[in-house]
């Protein structure tokens, strides 16, 4: 299953793409416990990449206020520009990175329940877990 580094990693403007990847977390975690009562030996693996430049961001954050009524159009250029910022900082441009992780995890005997890349990004995010306890 796919989430993102984003779970723990709260972001302004990004609160529903954050809470959807920590559904799909949870929904992971619960299965895995199901199929542990069901004596099961399938196992549940959590894919977590950072941001990458594929584009999709560029996409999302174009077109996410485009609605002239919304309530965010007196400071939607403000968002969008420290939206840009972040992604502009934080995006990796090798995705072989995180394609390394699915092969990794696929591939281990005894695989981990989160597998996370860019290593840059999955240290902040222990960083940020650590600080915000």
């Amino acid at each position: 299953m796919f989430s993102s580094v984003l779970v723990d990693i709260p972001l302004p403007w990004l609160s529903i793409y954050s809470s959807t990847k920590a559904a799909i977390r949870n929904i992971a975690f619960c299965l895995e416990k199901e199929l542990k009562q069901l004596d099961s030996d399938v196992k549940v693996i959590i894919i977590e990449p950072g941001a990458y430049h594929t584009g999709s961001n560029q996409v999302m954050l174009e077109n996410k206020y485009d609605n002239d009524d919304s309530i965010f159009k007196d400071i939607k250029e403000d968002i969008q520009t420290r939206e840009n910022i972040i992604f502009d900082i934080l995006e990796s441009h090798d995705i072989k990175t995180i394609v390394d992780k699915v092969v990794e995890a696929v591939e281990d005997k005894n695989p981990k329940s989160i597998y996370r890349a860019p290593f840059n990004q999955s240290i902040i995010q222990k960083i940020y877990n650590i600080i915000k306890k």
